[in-house]
């Protein structure tokens, strides 16, 4: 075994002293933070770790209320897809939610409803306009009005088909549906099918027409439990047209007694043209049965 070998330095000043042990201890000593420091120090560390935790557990609690994925929210999506008629690729957001109140939207593509479902907008006014000055829709107060309009059409979304036109206003209502109620129909005509009858049941009818009103049909029944008025303008006139016209069970007109003209003249005397064209008209009832050309041409 080897015996440890030892140097001996060539002075003993350079052996450490007590003086240099005692300035390293205190070196030591003062070095980091100490008490009222440390604690501060120590006290914002876990303000900080607290702080951080909590907004973390904030996180993980609105990602998993909202549910929240890549896509967006559940009730608020964003997609893109492509449009099959233009090619282009579009931004869409899907809204999906019992009741989700938008405020204003300012849109300039299109808002659709899922397949199969209906769509609700409520609101105690809706307005839906384009440019300036352009056509819009309001709806406010149990009232629906479209302004600003040159055309107003009804189309079928799936093949473009023209349902209702103003230019050309025809609804045709399709063969399974046997009745309609309705409170009031302002129209210019109501045809029904070829071989079909036509039945209007109603409490109180009431037909008005401005500029006329005509009934054509191989077989017309009107029926009434107490009273079917006929009204006219002072120039207008009733004309009933058939080969056979039917009525009910009414008082004849009361015949003059007097063949020979000796009528009141406040009275007068009914009149028929005959020709082409029979037509009654009325003269004074001491006057003989004497019309003009013009009546009876």
């Amino acid at each position: 075994m080897t015996q440890p070998a030892y140097i001996r330095s060539g002075s003993e000043s350079t052996f450490p002293s007590a003086s240099d042990d005692a300035s390293r201890r205190n070196s030591i000593e003062v070095a980091g933070l100490r008490e009222k420091p440390l604690v501060a120090l120590v006290v914002c560390l876990g303000f900080l770790a607290f702080l951080a935790v909590f907004l973390l557990i904030m996180n993980i609690m609105i990602i998993l209320s909202l549910q929240m994925d890549h896509h967006g929210m559940k009730f608020l999506r964003f997609h893109t897809i492509l449009d099959k008629k233009t090619g282009e690729i579009e931004k869409v957001v899907e809204f999906n939610g019992n009741d989700i109140d938008l405020g204003t939207v300012i849109t300039n593509g299109q808002v659709v409803g899922y397949h199969e479902g209906n769509i609700e907008i409520s609101g105690s006014r809706l307005l839906i306009s384009g440019e300036e000055d352009s056509a819009r829709f309001i709806l406010q107060d149990n009232s629906c009005k479209y302004q600003n309009i040159d055309e107003f059409q009804v189309l079928m979304t799936s093949t473009n088909r023209t349902i209702f036109s103003a230019q050309n206003p025809l609804i045709t209502i399709d063969e399974r549906i046997k009745k309609i109620s309705t409170s009031k129909i302002i129209t210019n005509k109501i045809r029904a099918p070829i071989d079909e009858d036509l039945n209007i049941s109603v409490e109180n009818l009431s037909i008005r027409g401005n500029e006329g009103i005509r009934m054509e049909s191989r077989s017309n029944e009107i029926s009434a439990s107490t009273q079917i008025a006929l009204n006219t303008s002072r120039d207008g006139a009733i004309r009933f047209s058939g080969q056979v016209v039917f009525g009910s069970s009414a008082k004849s007109l009361p015949l003059s007694p007097s063949p020979a003209l000796a009528a009141s003249i406040d009275a007068f005397r009914v009149c028929v043209c005959h020709g082409s064209k029979p037509r009654l008209y009325l003269t004074p009832g001491n006057k003989p049965c004497i019309a003009s050309t013009d009546i009876c041409g």
